[in-house]
């Protein structure tokens, strides 16, 4: 069975819109500072800091006091095994 052509489709062109090109600008401009950088305007975020910052000095100050006792007890441990070990007479067994 022969088969039938199908007309061509009409072809329908469509204008591109124009684009504005993309105008950067590559310079850099610095912001005029409306305040002195010194000023401190205290915040509830200063408040909040203030506090983490005074937690982690007492940690660390808790820590280090921790470790110099440990220290202390281990040195007075190995002293009296020190000393028991001197006191204590060599014997040889056979």
């Amino acid at each position: 069975m022969p088969t039938k052509k199908k007309a061509p489709s009409p072809k329908t062109t469509k204008k591109a819109a124009a684009k504005k090109p993309l105008h950067r600008d590559l310079r850099v401009r610095l912001a005029k500072s409306d305040e002195n950088f010194w000023t401190f305007q205290p915040s509830i975020q200063s408040v909040y800091w203030l506090v983490i910052a005074i937690a982690v000095v007492g940690v660390a100050v808790i820590n280090f006091n921790t470790n110099i006792r440990v220290n202390d007890l281990l040195d007075q441990i190995d002293a009296q095994n020190q000393a028991s070990l001197n006191d204590a007479p060599a014997t040889v067994k056979h």
